[in-house]
């Protein structure tokens, strides 16, 4: 038990290859996630909860909030969502969660702001988080601009074209090529440069190896220190989508349970 505890070392597998819809070319917005974050308090004593949309490829947000946590305020504020995009669109967004804390945290203090300024202020935290670069931001002048997410929102803006009769045929078709071009040169881009940020390593360390039935485990806890980390024995195995384990039952004192092999 002692050598157990003192020489144990955390496992390491190999990363799940990142899903089709997360790597396909698709509008934003097309594939989200959806959260809230807790309560804000206002002015006169109400309080109000913040609705985060974030694309899942292009990491966008979009931020709303309502009043309370019933099916039907929620409903209101998805409405108000596809209303500012278009009517058919369709564990990544924590992180986004706690950049808008972050920002209202370091941005509010301690002030209390009314219903109308709040809403100027989310404004604000959306415009500052979708400028934020996905790409290695260089030093060089003559390098191409970091990406953002806000970029991939260009072919959702200057929707409108004027009265029809006053466009000239062939000035539009250019622009439509222009645009077209644009958002595909940035796509390319994007798989280039962001997408070959999220391939992990792991898979290269030598150190990779899938835990064994029958194995001696330690059951890591955040809120105890490793020497008090409670012993377990691994009873299953349980593989992923892709063969790989990545789940593991385990019995201890207590009983039987199921952890995550990190």
């Amino acid at each position: 038990m002692k050598c157990k505890r003192y020489k144990a070392k955390p496992l390491t597998i190999e990363s799940c290859p990142l899903p089709e819809d997360r790597v396909s070319d698709t509008m934003a917005f097309e594939v989200r996630g959806v959260d809230l974050a807790r309560p804000i308090f206002l002015r006169n004593g109400s309080k109000v909860w913040i609705v985060l949309f974030t694309c899942a490829v292009y990491r966008v947000v979009h931020l709303e909030f309502v009043a309370s946590l019933t099916t039907d305020s929620f409903l209101m504020a998805f409405r108000r969502f596809i209303a500012s995009r278009a009517s058919w669109w369709e564990g990544f967004w924590e992180r986004l969660v706690r950049a808008i804390k972050e920002l209202l945290r370091r941005s509010l203090g301690k002030l209390i702001l009314s219903f109308e300024e709040l809403g100027t202020v989310l404004c604000e935290c959306e415009s500052v988080i979708n400028s934020r670069p996905l790409t290695c931001v260089s030093e060089n002048l003559d390098d191409l601009v970091p990406l953002t997410p806000s970029m991939f929102l260009i072919e959702n803006r200057n929707s409108s074209t004027g009265h029809i009769d006053l466009v000239e045929t062939q000035s539009f078709k250019k622009r439509i090529k222009f645009r077209t071009k644009l958002l595909k040169d940035l796509r390319l881009r994007f798989r280039k440069e962001y997408l070959s940020l999220l391939i992990s390593k792991q898979s290269r360390n030598k150190n990779v190896r899938e835990p064994q039935i029958g194995e001696v485990v330690l059951i890591g806890d955040d809120g105890k220190k490793l020497l008090n980390w409670p012993l377990a024995i691994i009873m299953e195995v349980l593989p992923g989508r892709d063969g790989k384990v990545r789940a593991v039952k385990v019995k201890t004192q207590s009983g039987v349970t199921s952890r995550p092999v990190q």
